[in-house]
């Protein structure tokens, strides 16, 4: 099944963004997709941008698993009615501009090692979606990678609890008992309390 898109271009200044379809650059915007059509119309400006159409495109990715993953990306970031907002684009997280297009996106991630079993994640978690801050990773991996996650420090090494008690073989809860009773990490022995 093929899926059009019109390609609609914003234009400020120096600036001009390029979108892979009407409902992207609303997003980007703030406002309805309409609108965008509707400006482009009726020869106005758009909060500040002139607006353009451009030709049509498909990409025949629209039922693809990458396209659903960057669609997600992208709504986390724009759309207060989704259900992460306020974990991503409520925090100040965006999307890149030149991640506004699929195609670039697709690109990126075929050059970086993009497959069915990897998930998008941001190598620092308060960072933007962006090439230099983004990498494909196991499920696992992007777990150990949350702001949430309880981390331990063993002499320079700091961890999380999981790969702690993964690389000790020590249970989860015998490192997290250890922490509350100043003990050893790894030994159990008592420590001395610092002064």
């Amino acid at each position: 099944m093929r899926h059009y898109t019109r390609i609609y271009r914003l234009r400020k200044g120096d600036v001009e963004l390029e979108f892979a379809s009407e409902k992207a650059a609303g997003e980007y915007l703030g406002v309805a997709k309409c609108t965008v059509a509707s400006c482009y119309r009726r020869n106005v400006k758009c909060k500040g941008y002139v607006v353009e159409r451009g030709e049509m495109t498909t990409h025949h990715s629209t039922k693809t698993r990458l396209y659903k993953i960057w669609d997600g990306m992208r709504g986390r970031c724009t759309r207060e009615s989704h259900k992460h907002f306020k974990n991503y684009g409520g925090r100040g997280i965006s999307v890149c501009a030149e991640w506004e297009s699929f195609d670039v996106f697709k690109e990126w991630a075929v050059a970086n090692g993009y497959n069915e079993m990897l998930t998008l994640d941001r190598v620092d978690c308060n960072g933007n979606y962006e090439p230099g801050n983004c990498r494909w990773a196991t499920t696992k991996e992007q777990a150990r990678n949350k702001r949430n996650n309880h981390r331990v420090t063993i002499g320079l090494n700091t961890m999380t609890l999981s790969e702690c008690a993964e690389r000790y073989v020590i249970p989860k809860s015998t490192i997290r008992w250890r922490e509350q009773h100043n003990r050893d990490i790894i030994t159990g022995a008592k420590m001395d309390k610092e002064d």
